[in-house]
Formats: structure tokens, sequence, C-alpha cells
């Protein structure tokens, strides 16, 4: 038998590096996953031009077609590379923030688990 005692205050030691732990793998994968946002983030979906384009588009029973479109093509275009834009930087945003939060998730858990590790050793001596 080890002479290693066993009591409520190395259960809680042990019980607070496995959740560390946890947490620190399941952040590692995390930060992994949100790098690669980063990374690839021309892979995403934006809404489509045509899709975009119906915002502009009034029904009217008055005229023929029963369609009136109330800006040009021109501004709905211009309007629409901006809206695009606009949504790749916050996801770029997004994904940014996702990652640091995940690798301080790391940092901070692995910090708590080495403390509650290095108490355990310590007392085994």
């Amino acid at each position: 038998m080890s002479n290693a005692k066993f009591n409520l205050r190395n259960a809680y030691l042990y019980l607070v590096c496995l959740i560390t732990l946890i947490i620190f793998i399941v952040s590692s994968i995390q930060a992994v996953n949100n790098l690669m946002d980063v990374v690839l983030a021309e892979n995403n979906y934006y809404e489509t031009y045509e899709i975009y384009k119906q915002r502009y588009i009034i029904q009217d029973t008055k005229t023929e077609n029963g369609n009136i479109q109330e800006k040009s093509e021109e501004e709905i275009k211009a309007e629409y590379d901006k809206f695009v834009e606009t949504q790749k930087t916050r996801e770029r945003n997004r994904n940014t923030k996702n990652f640091v939060s995940s690798i301080f998730a790391m940092f901070i858990s692995g910090g708590f688990w080495l403390y509650h590790w290095r108490k355990i050793q310590s007392e085994k001596e």
C-alpha cells in the first residue's frame, strides 16, 4: 500500500486537477478549431447578391410586371459589396476573439492545474 493519506483535502486537490485538466483539453481543441476559422475565413457563407437585391424590389400591382426596383443596379451592387466586407470583418473579429478566449482558458486552467498538482506532489513527500 501507498503511504499517501486519503482525506477530504486530497480528494479536493485531485478533483480540481481533473476538472482543470478537462478544461485545458477542451480549450486546446477549441483553440485549434478557432485558429482554423481565422486562417480559413474565406470559406464562410455570405448572402448572395440575388437574395440581397430582393430587399430593393417593391411589389407593385400598377406596373406591367408587378415589380419596381427603387435603386439602380450599381447602387445595389455597391451596397452589397460593402455588406459583404462588413460581414467578413465581423466574422474575422469574432473568430479572433474566440481564438484568444480559448488561449486564455488554456493558460488559466493550466495554471490552476499546475498549482494544485504541485500541492498534491508536495503532500506525498
